[in-house]
C-alpha cells in the first residue's frame, strides 16, 4: 500500500535532493530519504531532478519540481520551493546550489551544480540574456500563468585578452571576485561615448552586441580606462591599453589593445576635452611623433 510521507525537501552539501520526513507514521519508515541523480532545467524554467534510483524500484524516474528561481549571485542559484503539508498549511521551502556560472557555445547561460565527486550538473537557461541599461547582464522569462521574471547579475566588466571579455560577479556577502562570467567577444567599433563588442569572436552581421556608453579618461590611479556610470552614481572602469600617437597637435589616434598588450584591432580618436586628456596631449607631444604605449597603470 502506498504512503504519503509528510515532509520537506532539502539540498545536501553535495547538492543532492533530500526529503526530511516531518513524522514517520510507522518505526520503520525512514527521517530522511536521499536521492541520488542529476538536475537540469526544463524549457518553462522548471528545476527537474532526474532519478539515478528511487526507493528500490523505479530506476531513470524524473521529479519535476515547482521550484522557481528566487535570487543568483557568483557561487549560489537559489530557488523557491511552494508545498503544503498533510494537514494543508502551506509551506516555502528555499533550494540554495552551489556552483559556477558559464555561457556556452549558443551564448545561453549555464549554471554548473557542483557536487560531491564526478562532473557537475548543467542548468541551461534556455533563453538570450541582455546587457540592461545599468550594463549588466540581465536574464528575462516567463513562465504560462506567471508575471515576466528577470533575474540581475550584479558585477564589473574586464577586457581579459583579445576576443575576450569577462564579467565579474559582485558577491552581496564576500569580498570574494573568483566568480566571474568568460565571453567570446570581439571589439568591432570604439567611439568617443560607447564601446561596440560582438560575441562570437568572428565578426558577422547578424550576431549579438553588446554596447558601452561612457567616457574615455586618462587617470593617474587607474591609467587608461573607459569609465561606466552605474544608477544610483557608483562607477566602473574598463582597463585599456594602447598605441597613442599626435594627430594635429589638438587629437590624439590610440590604437586599442588589452590591459597587458594584445591587440584588439579597433582605433578611437580623442581629444583633449576628455577627463585628464590635457595632460596626455601634453605627453605627446614630448614624445615627437613617436607611439606612446599605454600599459595598465600608465602614469604621466
Amino acid at each position: 500500500m502506498r504512503q504519503v510521507l509528510d515532509g520537506t525537501f532539502k539540498i545536501s552539501k553535495d547538492d543532492e535532493l533530500v526529503y526530511h520526513v516531518k513524522r514517520p507514521v510507522a518505526k520503520n519508515e525512514p527521517q530522511q530519504v536521499r536521492c541520488r541523480g542529476s538536475w537540469s532545467l526544463d524549457a518553462g524554467h522548471r528545476l527537474v531532478f532526474s532519478l539515478d534510483k528511487w526507493s528500490r524500484h523505479i530506476a531513470g524516474g524524473k521529479l519535476v519540481l515547482g521550484a522557481e528561481v528566487l535570487s543568483v549571485s557568483g557561487h549560489e542559484l537559489v530557488f523557491t520551493l511552494n508545498s503544503r503539508d498533510r494537514d494543508g498549511n502551506e509551506k516555502i521551502t528555499l533550494l540554495t546550489f552551489g556552483g559556477s556560472w558559464q555561457v556556452d557555445t549558443d551564448s545561453r547561460l549555464n549554471f554548473l551544480v557542483e557536487k560531491g565527486s564526478g562532473r557537475p550538473d548543467r542548468l541551461r537557461f534556455r533563453g538570450s540574456w541582455t546587457l540592461n541599461g545599468d550594463h549588466e547582464l540581465e536574464y528575462c522569462f516567463s513562465r504560462a500563468g506567471r508575471s515576466p521574471q528577470t533575474l540581475k547579475f550584479k558585477g564589473s566588466w574586464v577586457v581579459s585578452g583579445r576576443d575576450r571579455l569577462t564579467y565579474c560577479l559582485a558577491e552581496s556577502n564576500s569580498a570574494d571576485t573568483s566568480a566571474r562570467i568568460d565571453l567570446e567577444a570581439s571589439l568591432e567599433h570604439a567611439f568617443s561615448d560607447r564601446l561596440v563588442f560582438v560575441l562570437g569572436g568572428a565578426v558577422q552581421p547578424w550576431q549579438k552586441k553588446l554596447i558601452f556608453f561612457g567616457k574615455w579618461r586618462f587617470d593617474k590611479t587607474h591609467g587608461f580606462n573607459f569609465e561606466l556610470t552605474h544608477k544610483e552614481g557608483r562607477l566602473s572602469r574598463m582597463a585599456f591599453g594602447g598605441y597613442a600617437r599626435l594627430k594635429n597637435g589638438v587629437t590624439a589616434e590610440v590604437e586599442l589593445t588589452a590591459p597587458r598588450g594584445e591587440p584588439l584591432g579597433a582605433a578611437v580618436t580623442l581629444s583633449g576635452k576628455i577627463g585628464g586628456g590635457e595632460a596626455f596631449l601634453r605627453l605627446l607631444k614630448r614624445s615627437d611623433g613617436s607611439a606612446v604605449f599605454l600599459g595598465y597603470g600608465r602614469r604621466w
